[in-house]
């Protein structure tokens, strides 16, 4: 796209600005390719028929972002769109690959009302472009308005790529610097761009887990993994998950980094029973602006040991350096309780490391860890943390690991900044979720995380 279109805003349920206009169907399958979910007729939209995505995500709450893609040369073009009363930030058009609006990440801000548009882009010239309009979940469309002698073909078909998470994956973004902003730009659309997934669909349940059903009628993944996965039967699927079963560890119910272990093995071997061609893929937890906790650790060594077993590939952004190239040493003596531990080498002042090796069974061994804050002594080594090491016993000569930072860290956060990490811009005001710069940094972490396991 050489020369950005002139965009000229709608106005609440007018009509056309194109004539002669030629209006594409939403349901015209020869024109219009959909991708991030399978649309299915919605409401009729001021007595405009549109479609909406399918009903089939009950169990996950807000359906995900999606798209609709058109090759065509024509010289005006009108998403006719309504956003549904979801949300403020509606969509976006990207043409050849580019963003076609001057507004934060391009996208259109100020139709969150049930009114049907039309918003008008212009091209000085006729040539044969790809079009993608990007949605919100809860938005309708109701095709395109292109000129009515321009021609239009629909866009080659995709495999499916499914991730499947939490509210980082819904997304959830927040930010009070930014107020529009497109959903595509969260960690899983940044990562899907990354990987090449043209068709991916986000699928997020926010506060669920392995183990946690969340609130609100919401249900576990293995509870919902048969609506919102084997019935797409994607080629790819990434399983991101594990925060909110990691953030109960010592809540009410409590769950253990081996109840966490168990059901992804069962989780895992039910999904490759019932999708025996899908390449699946399994990723740390997310963490939040104190970076990877103790819990963080165990919970990430349960759902690693679980996907190795299963034959998935795993990757880390809970501790971003492979597990191939850690440093590691073992504890000089048992470890009982308290902020230190004694070691037979040492390891440098600021390294974050897991403590323990995790042994699956009925008696798991206890794992912990943290970020280290002092080093003494000549051999043994005592070792000290900004906190305690972990909540039970571990024996002397169990291994001491490196594990490198997560994705971010610095217990700072937006609107309570400290300046001791990223975490000042990456965290949003909730302590939790992703700002749309922490969105866009998660995301490319998890690439560069996936892309070295590939590589190992």
């Amino acid at each position: 796209m050489a020369t950005p279109p002139t965009y000229t805003a709608g106005v609440a349920n007018a009509a056309t600005a194109i004539s002669p206009v030629r209006s594409i169907s939403p349901n015209d399958k020869a024109a219009i390719t959909y991708f991030g979910g399978k649309p299915a007729t919605s409401a009729s939209i001021n007595n405009f028929m549109g479609i909406g995505l399918d009903p089939a995500y009950p169990l996950v709450g807000t359906p995900p972002p999606w798209a609709a893609e058109i090759y065509s040369d024509t010289m005006n073009i009108e998403p006719v769109f309504s956003a549904n009363n979801s949300v403020a930030t509606c969509y976006r058009l990207i043409v050849d690959g580019q963003l076609t609006t001057a507004g934060t990440n391009g996208a259109v801000a100020g139709h969150a009302t049930t009114s049907l548009y039309r918003d008008l882009y212009t091209f000085s010239t006729s040539k044969l472009r790809h079009f993608r309009l990007e949605m919100e979940g809860g938005s309708r469309f109701a095709g395109f308005n292109v000129d009515s002698t321009a021609t239009v073909t629909r866009t080659p078909d995709e495999d499916l790529t499914i991730i499947v998470g939490d509210s980082f994956t819904e997304p959830t973004i927040r930010d009070t610097g930014i107020a529009t902003f497109s959903k595509w730009d969260g960690w899983a659309g940044v990562f899907g761009r990354a990987i090449g997934a043209r068709n991916l669909m986000m699928s997020g349940s926010g506060g669920t887990g392995y183990l946690n059903p969340g609130t609100g009628g919401r249900v576990k993944l293995r509870d919902r993994f048969a609506t919102d996965v084997v019935a797409y039967n994607p080629k790819r699927v990434f399983f991101s998950m594990g925060i909110n079963d990691a953030n109960r560890e010592a809540g009410s119910p409590s769950y253990t980094a081996q109840m966490c272990y168990d059901e992804c093995t069962t989780l895992f071997a039910l999904a490759k029973s019932s999708l025996p061609y899908t390449d699946f893929n399994v990723m740390s937890p997310w963490t939040a602006k104190d970076g990877a906790t103790s819990s963080i650790y165990a919970f990430t060594e349960a759902i690693a040991a679980a996907a190795a077993a299963a034959g998935f590939l795993f990757f880390d952004v809970a501790a971003m350096v492979p597990r191939p190239l850690r440093v590691t040493t073992t504890l000089a003596s048992a470890y009982a309780s308290g902020s230190s531990i004694s070691t037979v080498a040492p390891l440098p002042v600021g390294s974050s490391v897991i403590v323990g090796t995790m042994a699956w069974g009925t008696t798991p061994a206890t794992v912990g860890g943290g970020t280290i804050t002092g080093v003494t002594g000549s051999g043994p080594y005592a070792t000290t943390f900004g906190a305690t090491v972990a909540s039970g016993a571990i024996a002397s000569g169990s291994t001491v690991s490196t594990l490198g930072r997560a994705w971010t860290w610095g217990g700072g956060r937006q609107g309570a900044t400290n300046g001791l990490g990223p975490s000042d811009f990456d965290i949003s005001d909730d302590s939790t979720h992703p700002t749309v710069l922490g969105h866009k940094k998660a995301g490319r972490a998890a690439f560069q995380a996936y892309a070295s396991q590939l590589a190992h």
